[in-house]
């Protein structure tokens, strides 16, 4: 934005910024204290514009629109829990914890998964419409129940719109260890290399070994659950 405004570019007729960014940026603007009329400026004399935008009793910028947060409550969960709107921020962290756990409880997490993928898979069939797609490949992967819980939705409602889902078996090594990632995350959480280097490419295996690798592979040690859900 700087080297835009010191090239003077004419190339925009209007420039927004950030109101943060109105006093660093008020050297490139033009003085609109001397430039608009008095009973429009007032407006802005007093209240959280003069402060954001004013300098040295100059208004540099206006701004679009001014917005306001505000905490609003669920009188409905409130109800349920047979709780008072929280007065105190201790409250309404209590509050909301209990209000979290409790509705995690009734949530059926299959359920969940199933409406994401009835959703990813609304918007896929029309591009598939667009590009005219019929077949759509995916990877088998019987390590992670979402992605199990998305390729059973799309091998049954795919041919309902004139697609055909194929999935792709993972491919198995002489170990008996499938390839994926979630496997490959294990198997470096258990530091165990020599079935990593006969499941990955070679390009792959020497990256993981390199001391480029070192940081990831601590941090993917340090995760307590490396499998994809």
């Amino acid at each position: 934005m700087e080297f835009l405004l010191n090239s003077k570019s004419q190339k925009f007729d209007m420039i927004i910024i950030d109101t943060v960014d109105s006093k660093r940026f008020s050297k490139f603007f033009v003085n609109l204290s001397q430039s608009l009329p008095t009973t429009l400026m007032n407006h802005y004399k007093n209240g959280i514009a003069s402060e954001l935008y004013s300098i040295k009793n100059s208004t540099y910028a206006l701004p679009l629109y001014i917005e306001y947060n505000m905490l609003y409550s669920n009188q409905d969960l409130l109800n349920k829990y047979n709780l008072d709107i929280p007065k105190t921020w201790d409250e309404l962290f209590d509050i909301a914890k209990l209000i979290v756990t409790e509705e995690k409880n009734l949530i059926n997490e299959n359920d969940v998964i199933e409406s994401h993928a009835n959703i990813d898979l609304e918007i896929f069939v029309k591009i598939a419409k667009i590009l005219d797609i019929n077949v759509r490949y995916v990877g088998e992967e019987p390590n992670s129940i979402v992605t199990g819980i998305y390729n059973k939705i799309m091998e049954t409602k795919l041919p309902n719109f004139g697609i055909n889902c194929i999935i792709v078996p993972r491919k198995n090594e002489k170990s008996g260890e499938i390839i994926s990632a979630s496997n490959v995350r294990k198997l470096i959480k258990e530091e165990n290399f020599d079935i990593i280097k006969e499941i990955v490419p070679e390009s792959t295996y020497k990256y993981l070994i390199s001391q480029e690798a070192k940081p990831i592979i601590e941090k993917i040690k340090q995760i307590e659950d490396v499998v994809h859900y």
